[in-house]
Formats: structure tokens, sequence, C-alpha cells
């Protein structure tokens, strides 16, 4: 049963980065961003640079 609910936390933490990347995008189209998990801290939310990018 442990690993049942291991998977719907994850899947509802995925689901909720997901909504927000939509929003993030209709809201400015032309950013890139990105957000990923830092383990043992949360999520961290990048904004892109266009040297980046390339």
């Amino acid at each position: 049963m442990g690993d049942y609910a291991q998977d719907i936390e994850n899947n509802t933490i995925g689901y909720h980065i997901c909504n927000l990347k939509e929003k993030l995008f209709a809201a400015s189209p032309y950013s890139s961003f990105n957000i990923r998990c830092v383990r043992n801290v949360g999520y961290c939310f990048e904004l892109l640079l266009e040297e980046e990018l390339l």
C-alpha cells in the first residue's frame, strides 16, 4: 500500500507542475523557463536567457 500512496503523490505533484507550466506559457509564450526538482528542497523556477537556449 505504501507504493500506491507514493505513486498518487508523484502524480498529483506532476499534475500541478504541468498546470503551472501551461499557465506560465499562456501568460508569456515568448519567455523560456524551466521548473526542476531540487532534492530535499522543493522545486526551482528558472528563467532561461537567450544565450542559454543556443
